[in-house]
């Protein structure tokens, strides 16, 4: 199966997760397509705790990377920031959408646009400075197997503050006043990458998995029973 997968946001979680997924395709499905979404720039102050050759468009550097170190799976980027208007376009019947912002509008927006596909899947993460959670949306021959993202359960996505989507630097968490922990966003990436992981092998069985680094705790919640 050549699967589409989307990566929305490529920071400190975004990257690590990106990688893993193009290496895992490439070993195991050839041929699929990876689409990355950021509008924002590599700069020297992102080297801290992001990987990257090249200053320049973060959705444009890292899908040239990629071409390189996994040929057999096939890049394009967006050099823009997800939209109420490019999602439309951008998000499509059966794609896989791994979403590393932590915008609750983007997060609506998304699961909005899967919510009106036939078919189509949401993972989205996120993290505080020690603790951060994955949720999980799947639609299959045009009903929900699990939540739609923006559900009574989640009022912050469900009727989310206005934002402006375009101010973020396309991690999971950039909060001005929090400072961010490469522990918990490499954290993450691999509970997000985990995620993907059972979900392409039919092995998901949760919608919401939270996790706690510094108390070593992971739990996961199913809602709706997901399949």
């Amino acid at each position: 199966m050549e699967y589409r997968v989307i990566v929305v946001g490529l920071g400190g979680v975004g990257i690590p997760l990106a990688t893993n997924v193009a290496r895992f395709l490439n070993a195991d499905y050839p041929g699929g397509r990876m689409i990355l979404v950021d509008g924002d720039r590599f700069e020297e102050h992102n080297r801290q705790r992001q990987d990257f050759t090249r200053l320049g468009p973060k959705a444009q550097v890292k899908a040239e990377e990629f071409r390189r170190m996994f040929p057999r799976v096939i890049f394009s980027y967006w050099n823009e920031y997800l939209s109420p208007d490019n999602v439309q376009i951008l998000v499509g019947e059966g794609d896989i959408v791994l979403m590393a912002i932590d915008k609750y509008v983007g997060r609506k927006v998304v699961s909005d646009r899967v919510s009106h596909l036939d078919r189509g899947a949401v993972i989205c993460g996120a993290n505080d400075l020690t603790t951060g959670d994955v949720m999980v949306y799947l639609r299959q021959n045009g009903q929900d197997l699990t939540f739609p993202l923006a559900n009574e359960m989640h009022p912050e996505i469900l009727n989310p503050e206005p934002e402006d989507l375009e101010v973020h630097d396309g991690c999971a968490v950039q909060v001005v006043h929090s400072p961010q922990q490469l522990a918990t966003n490499v954290a993450t990436a691999s509970h997000m990458f985990n995620t993907f992981w059972l979900l392409v092998t039919g092995q998901l069985h949760y919608e919401e998995l939270f996790f706690d680094i510094v108390a070593g705790e992971m739990r996961v919640e199913n809602y709706h029973g997901a399949e």
